[in-house]
């Protein structure tokens, strides 16, 4: 009777830990997943952990479990299925797919492991150090006034960085990226149209990349419109330093958004006064923004036509990312007969551009 009656107390004390053991991975969930604000906590640190444990788990006699590895989007976008690292390649889910389709973007954890961040870190700090110099308008402030010099940059721009440091070619991220790029197309042929390295100053609150759609930088072609530019996060990007932020969806719209040079200061409106372009937001829009927040050696991947853009850098250290951008080859071969090849010394026409707003005005 009396071991009868122990095996029941050794029941009940394993059905009281599996209902708290449920209660804090749904816990948990609601923690990291709470809500759209992107400045409410989601338990990215030790301490708010321990909080969400300690509530269920208040003994401590039992070991508290690894804390979840990186950052989820409230939208899951991230944690619905999965995909992983195989080899040289990265197995994108099918969950991945259908938010890239729909929203324009996906965010994908996960994509180079730590060790292998060194491949890209390193050379993309010889560009930063100026040991690197890319040519003309290659190298540029992204949020500021054409004349300003290197070390005034807050957006740190290189364009074309395989180009100037032919080392970078075929490293594993270029690798991984393509394979993404295939699926995320469903297994349409891909080839690499620019890339880019990103970063952003410590503490410099004019370090905004404006609200844009990529397209508005590029000649209107009629060719297959496939996009995935994949943004690699050097650092981890957070909200405080200037993570992506999209407008989920815009990517469907019909027709492209007005955009115009950026207006630096008091300066002029004009293409002489800043390197960017930009495109307003509506009270609508600005109320569907999603901030994207991801760790260091996650991406995320948008198309042409999605409106995204950057905050500020208002934290301690350096915001950096690589960029990676894949079009489908007819369309980049059509570009290169043009003699469009994304640096910023093509020479952009400027006439055919204010005659395209001129009759998007009109319309």
């Amino acid at each position: 009777m009396r071991e009868a009656s122990a095996r029941d107390t050794s029941r009940a004390r394993d059905r009281t830990l599996e209902s708290r053991a449920t209660a804090c991975r749904l816990a948990l969930r609601v923690c990291v997943l709470a809500g759209d604000d992107p400045g409410e906590p989601r338990c990215e640190d030790d301490a708010a952990w321990t909080r969400v444990w300690n509530l269920f788990y208040p003994a401590e006699a039992y070991v508290k479990p690894k804390k979840p590895a990186g950052r989820a989007h409230s939208h899951t976008h991230t944690a619905a299925t999965m995909g992983g690292i195989d080899g040289d390649e990265y197995r994108v889910s099918e969950a991945m797919i259908e938010a890239f389709e729909r929203d324009g973007y996906v965010h994908i954890p996960g994509v180079l492991t730590d060790a292998e961040m060194a491949e890209v870190e390193e050379p993309m700090m010889r560009f930063i150090k100026g040991e690197v110099l890319p040519e003309g308008k290659d190298l540029c402030d992204m949020s500021g006034a054409v004349d300003r010099t290197p070390d005034e940059y807050t957006v740190f721009n290189a364009m074309l960085p395989r180009r100037y440091l032919p080392s970078m070619q075929n490293n594993v991220f270029e690798r991984r990226a393509a394979s993404i790029a295939r699926q995320l197309t469903r297994g349409k042929s891909m080839s690499i149209d620019y890339d880019q390295l990103l970063a952003k100053r410590p503490n410099s609150p004019d370090s905004v990349f404006a609200w844009h759609q990529d397209l508005a930088y590029w000649p209107p072609l009629e060719t297959d419109p496939a996009t995935t530019t994949c943004w690699l996060a050097i650092d981890d990007s957070t909200v405080q330093n200037g993570c992506m932020r999209f407008l989920p969806g815009s990517n469907k719209e019909p027709e492209l958004r007005k955009h115009a040079p950026v207006k630096i200061g008091g300066g002029r409106l004009d293409e002489t006064s800043s390197h960017a372009l930009a495109t307003t937001l509506s009270p609508a829009d600005e109320a569907a923004v999603r901030m994207v927040p991801i760790n260091r050696g996650d991406i995320t991947v948008h198309d042409q036509r999605v409106v995204h853009g950057s905050g500020p850098n208002n934290s301690q250290g350096w915001r950096r990312a690589y960029v990676l951008a894949f079009r489908t080859a007819e369309m980049v071969n059509e570009e290169r007969a043009l003699g469009f090849s994304h640096s910023h010394n093509d020479e952009f026409n400027w006439d055919a551009f204010h005659a395209w707003q001129e009759k998007e005005d009109a319309e």
